[in-house]
């Protein structure tokens, strides 16, 4: 039972790990595309990520499609308002760049326990987040 629960757990944590790495949207050298340091965003409610855009000489205007969900600041600060799933627009000199959010729920959709503890995991609309034992 121990080797299972060991076996559980670093599975759900190089789980959580790969989840974890930025890739920063490369493309071609130039002045005619938006990049941003993150393509999709899964995020809680209540939790901020900032994001990057990159174009030179360029002053970036941020919109959030459905802010109910999430909102954006002037600086592309993302946070997570309630569960859902939105797109985050950042425009400058008429080009676009969309980035896709999800955002779940602080709420632990379920919760197993194991040994002395508990195993909570949480739930968004693509894909199961394994967060560990504690909020």
């Amino acid at each position: 039972m121990k080797k299972f629960i060991y076996f559980v757990m670093m599975f759900v944590f190089a789980v959580g790990m790969t989840s974890c790495i930025d890739e920063v949207d490369k493309g071609p050298i130039g002045n005619d595309e938006i990049y941003t340091d993150q393509n999709s965003l899964e995020i809680l409610v209540g939790q901020t990520v900032q994001i990057n855009a990159s174009l030179e000489s360029a002053q970036f205007v941020w919109s959030s499609e459905h802010p109910s969900i999430a909102t954006v600041s002037a600086e592309g600060v993302v946070e997570g308002v309630s569960p859902g799933e939105t797109r985050v627009t950042v425009t400058a000199n008429g080009l676009k760049h969309t980035v896709n959010v999800v955002v779940g729920s602080r709420k632990p959709s379920s919760a197993t326990r194991y040994g002395n503890g508990l195993l909570l995991i949480w739930k968004s609309a693509s894909s199961e987040m394994f967060v560990g034992t504690e909020l």
